[in-house]
């Protein structure tokens, strides 16, 4: 009977007789829960659910930038609109995702990404530290930052719109591989203007003047699947994913 209930407890996560806000405090989200009963969404998340959050820890609101959390508090309608990208409106357990999945929130329905690199879980960038807790109305997991809309734009727009990288999506361009991006997700790694300035002046100019040469290269920094940098650097996984995805690319 007592590996029944540890299998149940495991599969399922604890139960609570609490709701998702008294849970969350105890959970170490106290910031959280405060941000919610200034933006009144705590009555919410005490009603009937059920709801999924994701429930950053007090951590991750200290370590956001400087200036960032007084921001977006001093702007109520922002600042519901990130707590709201944290809540779903239905139940969901760890063994129910699954990688690159996308899940819609109550913001309205802007999706979170699910990442999984291993045995780890990652939420838009944001590294699960406790799943599956159970709440009378809901789950909850807890996360180690605060979840942010991601820009409406697509890479080469966002890069674009920077004014950094000018270089970089004029290349991209160039040689018509923005196309490719339709096919994602991808993971681009984006070399600013001034890495092409620090590049040989004649290497530059024969790379720019082959197409194909310029496409190898550009393809280079392009790696099929959504990968975070604390996740995945220097992993082995990562390498021979890295690998693999341009090994096929040739």
């Amino acid at each position: 009977m007592k590996t029944l209930i540890c299998i149940f407890i495991a599969y399922f996560g604890l139960s609570s007789a609490e709701t998702i806000p008294e849970l969350a405090e105890k959970l170490n989200g106290l910031k959280f829960i405060r941000l919610l009963d200034d933006v009144g969404l705590t009555d919410m998340l005490s009603g009937t659910g059920p709801f999924t959050v994701f429930v950053p820890t007090d951590n991750a609101f200290d370590a956001l930038a400087d200036g960032v959390l007084n921001k977006i508090m001093k702007d109520k309608e922002l600042l519901k609109s990130v707590l709201l990208f944290h809540i779903l409106s239905w139940k969901i357990y760890t063994k129910e995702l699954k990688n690159e999945k996308r899940i819609p929130t109550l913001n309205n329905n802007m999706k979170v990404r699910i990442n999984l690199y291993n045995k780890k879980i990652v939420i838009d960038g944001s590294k699960v530290l406790l799943a599956d807790q159970n709440a009378t109305n809901g789950v909850i997991h807890v996360i180690d930052k605060v979840l942010v809309p991601l820009p409406s734009q697509n890479m080469l727009q966002y890069l674009a719109s920077d004014g950094e990288f000018y270089k970089f999506v004029h290349s991209f361009v160039k040689v018509k591989l923005e196309r490719k991006l339709i096919d994602g997700p991808f993971t681009l790694f984006a070399p600013t203007d001034t890495a092409f300035d620090q590049f040989p002046p004649y290497l530059l100019i024969k790379l720019v003047s082959d197409d194909k040469k310029l496409t190898d290269a550009l393809n280079y920094h392009l790696v099929k699947g959504t990968l975070f940098f604390d996740e995945w650097n220097g992993t082995t996984n990562s390498r021979r994913q890295i690998f693999k995805y341009h090994n096929e690319s040739r």
